[in-house]
């Protein structure tokens, strides 16, 4: 694919916590949580190599037990500290609030500090945001400090990243399965 370009490999992402990876045929990464459990699993990736670069991804959370908050999210920007603990902001799809929501990294909890009670459901122009079970395509483009966020075609919230050119990239999962493909790095 060449230098401005790349797809990470299944070896190119490292499991956070007790995350259960697995790489299915035609390139799915399927990440599991522990049954019931809702903090710091997903990847990370240490180096997405450039910069200023464009994330492109599909993902969808596996439905699970009715009643039950799980999800996932995307994180540009971040690092992992030595207990699995994330540091910076996200973009998770939370199926729980049925909306997005956009936590600072660990403050993730129903104290308000990351907007964990105030989830988005709709996007910048107004239209809804579907949350369901089925693929959606996301498009994260990282330039300084700035990280803008796009699902489905829809422009999302921006994140603010700690510091430019900095952090990997972390895929969270909580509580359940989720499933990411087709993911790409390319120069922005």
């Amino acid at each position: 694919m060449g230098p401005g370009r790349w797809q990470p490999t299944g070896s190119d992402w490292h499991a956070v916590q007790q995350t259960t990876m697995r790489l299915e045929p035609g390139g799915v990464l399927q990440l599991t949580t522990p049954v019931g459990y809702m903090r710091w699993f997903g990847a990370y990736l240490s180096n997405p190599r450039l910069c200023n670069y464009r994330l492109s991804l599909d993902a969808r959370s596996a439905d699970e037990r009715a009643g039950s908050l799980y999800g996932y999210g995307i994180a540009p920007g971040v690092s992992i500290a030595a207990d699995g603990i994330p540091q910076g902001e996200g973009v998770q799809y939370d199926r729980g609030f049925r909306a997005l929501r956009f936590p600072d990294y660990p403050y993730d909890s129903a104290d308000n500090q990351s907007g964990y009670i105030d989830p988005e459901q709709s996007f910048l122009d107004g239209s809804p945001i579907r949350v369901n079970g089925q693929w959606h395509h996301w498009t994260i483009v990282v330039s300084g400090t700035t990280a803008t966020v796009t699902l489905d075609s829809h422009q999302a919230r921006s994140l603010h990243l700690a510091a430019t050119c900095a952090g990997g990239i972390y895929l969270r999962v909580w509580n359940g399965t989720a499933y990411f493909r087709n993911i790409t790095i390319s120069k922005a």
